[in-house]
Parts: C-alpha cells; sequence; structure tokens
C-alpha cells in the first residue's frame, strides 16, 4: 500500500551458519521468529526479524527447489547473472546510518570492504559483503526520500543492452527514476 522495502532476504551456506545468526541476535537482544511453514516457502529454516530501521529480514538455509531451468521473462529479457555470489546488491538509506552499520557488521557479520562520500549531497555510504562480490549491501547516510529505505538494487545483465530494455520498460512503465544509466562496480 505504499512504496518501501517490503523484506530483505540472505541465504545462509548451513544450519549452522543459521543457528549462528539466531545467536548473535539472542546475544544483541534482538528479537527473531521462527518461521515454521519455511518448507512451504521452498527452504528448510527461515527467521525473520528487524534491522534497525525496521526492514523485515529473512534468513534460511537450505533452498528445497533446485531451479535447473533459468528465469525465461514474459517480456523477452535474458535471465540475470547470479550464480554463487547471489542477486547482485541492495542499497538502504537511512538516518541512523553508525547503527545500522553495527547491526550488519557486528550482529550479521557482514564485512566492510569500502566507503565512499557521495558528492553534490554530502553523505556518506559503507560498502559490505557476505561473498567474494566487492558488496552485497551498501548503507548510505541520507534521509530517504519518498518513504522508501531502498535506495537502489542491482541485478548483473548479460549485456548492457538489457540494461537499457529494462530501462525503458521502467519508464514506460511510470517508474520514478532518480539515477540514470552509467557503469558502477558492483
Amino acid at each position: 500500500d505504499h512504496d518501501d522495502v517490503a523484506y530483505g532476504g540472505w541465504e545462509c551456506r548451513c544450519s549452522e551458519d543459521l543457528d549462528n545468526v539466531r545467536n548473535a541476535l539472542r546475544a544483541a537482544q534482538i528479537p527473531f521468529e521462527e518461521v515454521h511453514n519455511a518448507q512451504a516457502l521452498a527452504v528448510r529454516e527461515m527467521i525473520r526479524f528487524r534491522d534497525i530501521d525496521g526492514v523485515l529480514i529473512e534468513a534460511h538455509y537450505g533452498p528445497t527447489i533446485l531451479a535447473n531451468q533459468p528465469f525465461v521473462s514474459p517480456v523477452g529479457a535474458r535471465p540475470f547473472l547470479t550464480q554463487e555470489q547471489g542477486l547482485g546488491h541492495l542499497v538502504l538509506s537511512t538516518t541512523q546510518y553508525s547503527a545500522q552499520i553495527h547491526f550488519y557488521e557486528k550482529v550479521l557479520g557482514f564485512k566492510r570492504t569500502d566507503s565512499l562520500i557521495i558528492s553534490g549531497v554530502n553523505c556518506e555510504a559503507m560498502f559490505m559483503r557476505v561473498n567474494e562480490r566487492h558488496h552485497s549491501l551498501a548503507i548510505v547516510d541520507m534521509a530517504p526520500t519518498h518513504r522508501p529505505r531502498l535506495h537502489h538494487i542491482l541485478l548483473e545483465m548479460n549485456s548492457l543492452d538489457e540494461v537499457g530494455y529494462a530501462d525503458s520498460r521502467a519508464r514506460a512503465a511510470g517508474a520514478h527514476i532518480l539515477i540514470d544509466l552509467g557503469r558502477r562496480r558492483s
């Protein structure tokens, strides 16, 4: 009913890693709930909790459905390039910059990889990783505009043409686009 992040999901390698997340949340006194219908959601186990800004996080392990066939888009887009490094990245805007970084780094175990000052708006961004990708998450010290905490997501495509086709479809659908196309590090 409003434009915002519904939830973010992070896959753990094994049950022990998910137990480590549970233990870290308990130690930080952050409430979480077990998802009792996890198998109906195609994973073996899942927990839900909220980050500092209230974004719902789902941590799980053990997908029960292995897709041997790539997703086929109804608009003809080729599949995303995810492989073992996952989705791409998620960038969240926050007014609680230090607390969010502490949560993801100290509680969930993300590793810092980089930071930068965004010129023109004088705000900082912290980049964090959970795998070999430069970053899976970035936290931006910027008040969320128009309410959504989602600054952007990155989905790696097969070609720059695919990105252009997606941009054209989004604009035709009336999407509010703040940053135009360009080449950036993922």
